[in-house]
């Protein structure tokens, strides 16, 4: 992980902007609240395809990094599969450091 993008998503963390876990994440979508989706590389495909539809549903990007256990030892949490940004100065930062590394990003 890239320092900006560690930074960033510290700092994301520590403001509350970030959602997590299915449930989370699907109320922040609905709510219209969310400027990034990631998803993780070890989720399930059938989780991969329901977020990726929904992204496209409501013009969001998306982007696959990290596994679950990355997202839930960030998060100290249990791990994770799918992760929100709820700020968009916050995603198109991260945005910025994903394109810079190694991620698969998806429209927006």
């Amino acid at each position: 992980m890239s320092d900006s993008l560690k930074q960033l998503l510290g700092l994301c963390i520590k403001a509350r902007r970030i959602e997590s876990g299915d449930t989370a994440v699907n109320k922040a979508l609905t709510k219209g609240k969310v400027n990034l989706v990631l998803v993780a590389e070890d989720a399930s495909h059938r989780t991969k395809e329901y977020f990726t539809g929904e992204v496209q549903e409501h013009g969001i990007p998306l982007a696959f990094y990290g596994s679950k256990s990355f997202w839930g030892q960030v998060l100290q949490k249990p791990p994770r599969s799918v992760v929100a940004v709820t700020d968009k100065h916050f995603a198109r930062g991260m945005l910025r450091a994903l394109e810079r590394g190694e991620s698969h990003i998806m429209g927006g």
